[in-house]
């Protein structure tokens, strides 16, 4: 029983510590760390979307779109995971699914935000479509 407990805090840090080293443009890195909390527990939904994102930072859209869609299946509600998939569909410029997973993400409690600086917005962030997306959700959790 305590090494299970040893290896969920494990995970734990390692997701952080991958999340830190991205957040530094250090991606080699962070996907280092986060598949070492993924070989800790494969299931871990933040796990698979962290890599997920990193992966969509590097450019690996087909690896991200998998790996999201694994966190998805372990946690239906990651709220984040949805967020990632719009994001990867942002990059990939699919309108149709950045807006229908962006939606998902908002009704589950996405917190836009935190991320609205990223450059998968660039594209979206000024369109009056994505602000009444964004206008609409906000006024519904007010």
């Amino acid at each position: 029983m305590q090494a299970l407990e040893v290896d969920r805090l494990n995970v734990e840090v390692l997701n952080n510590l991958g999340n830190l080293l991205a957040k530094s443009s250090k991606y080699e890195s962070a996907l280092e760390y986060l598949q070492r909390a993924l070989d800790l527990n494969n299931k871990n939904a933040n796990t698979l979307n962290n890599l997920a994102n990193v992966n969509r930072l590097i450019g690996n859209l087909e690896v991200a779109t998998k790996l999201v869609q694994e966190a998805i299946t372990e946690d239906p509600e990651l709220e984040i995971a949805y967020g990632t998939l719009a994001e990867i569909y942002a990059q990939q410029s699919n309108d149709e699914m950045f807006y229908k997973n962006l939606k998902i993400a908002l009704s589950k409690g996405f917190q836009l935000d935190k991320f609205i600086d990223d450059a998968a917005y660039n594209e979206y962030r000024d369109s009056q479509k994505f602000k009444d997306i964004v206008s609409k959700h906000t006024s519904k959790t007010k």
